[in-house]
C-alpha cells in the first residue's frame, strides 16, 4: 500500500525510484549484447569493490576512519548554486509533507550520485564539475517520476504542470498571460479548460506565477506573472 508508504517515510528513501511508460506497442527484441558496454560496467563494478581493498588517490582526510572527497572549485561553486535553490523551492513550494520530506533528501543524493559517478568513470582526486553536471541532469528524471508518484496518491495530474512549466523555462510565454490565451496555443497536456487550470493553479502553488486582476473596467481577468527565479532545476 503505498499511503502507508507515505506515512512512515519509507518511500522517501527510494530516491531513484521511476515510474516508467508502457509502450503502445510491444516489440519483441532478440540481439546480441554490446560487449564493450557489458564489460565497460563489469570494470566499474569490480573497481568499485577493489576500494575496499586499496585507497583512493587525494582524499581530504577522514572522519572515524571513512575517507573524504571534496569537489573542485568550479564543483562546489555549482553545487552552492543548486543547493540555495533547492533550500528556496523546499520553503516556498506548497509541497505535502511526504513530498516535502522527499526532495529534502536531495541535498544528500545530489553529491552521492556524483562521488559514484566518479567513481564509476575511474577518476581520482576532487569530484570533478562534469559528475556533478551529469548528477544534477539525473536528478531532474528523477523529480519528475516522484512528482508522477506522488501525485497519483493525492489524485492529482501532473503533466499539466509540467508541460506548462516547460513552455514558461523556453520563454514561450510573456508576463501578462491569460488562461484563454494559454489554451488557444493548444500545446499537449494544455489543449483543455480543465488542463489548464490544472496548470497555472499548480505553478502559482509551487511559485512559479503570481495571479493579479487586470485593471479594465467591469469584469476581472486574471493574469499570470512569471517568478524570474524559475529554474529547470526546480522541476
Amino acid at each position: 500500500m503505498v499511503r502507508p508508504l507515505l506515512r512512515d517515510g519509507l518511500l522517501q528513501r527510494f530516491q531513484l525510484l521511476v515510474w516508467s511508460d508502457q509502450p503502445d506497442k510491444y516489440e519483441f527484441v532478440d540481439r546480441v549484447p554490446d560487449k564493450l558496454a557489458v564489460t565497460t560496467m563489469n570494470n566499474a563494478v569490480i573497481k568499485l569493490r577493489d576500494f575496499s581493498n586499496r585507497p583512493i588517490m587525494d582524499t581530504g582526510g577522514s572522519i572515524n576512519g571513512i575517507l573524504l572527497l571534496h569537489f573542485t572549485i568550479d564543483a562546489q561553486q555549482l553545487f552552492n548554486q543548486w543547493y540555495v535553490k533547492n533550500e528556496e523551492l523546499l520553503r516556498e513550494s506548497a509541497f505535502t509533507t511526504s513530498e516535502h520530506s522527499h526532495f529534502a533528501k536531495y541535498r544528500s543524493l545530489i553529491p552521492g550520485l556524483a562521488l559514484l559517478f566518479h567513481l564509476l568513470d575511474g577518476h581520482s582526486g576532487a569530484v570533478c564539475l562534469n559528475c556533478l553536471t551529469s548528477a544534477l541532469q539525473f536528478s531532474l528524471y528523477l523529480k519528475s517520476h516522484a512528482r508522477r508518484i506522488y501525485g497519483s496518491v493525492h489524485g492529482q495530474d501532473y503533466a499539466p504542470a509540467r508541460a506548462l512549466a516547460e513552455k514558461l523555462l523556453i520563454g514561450s510565454l510573456t508576463n501578462g498571460f491569460t488562461q484563454r490565451a494559454l489554451l488557444h496555443k493548444g500545446w499537449a497536456n494544455l489543449s483543455t479548460p480543465g488542463q489548464v487550470q490544472i496548470a497555472v493553479d499548480a505553478l502559482v502553488e509551487y511559485g512559479w506565477l503570481f495571479e493579479h486582476l487586470s485593471d479594465n473596467p467591469g469584469r476581472k481577468t486574471t493574469l499570470y506573472y512569471i517568478n524570474k527565479n524559475i529554474s529547470a532545476e526546480l522541476l
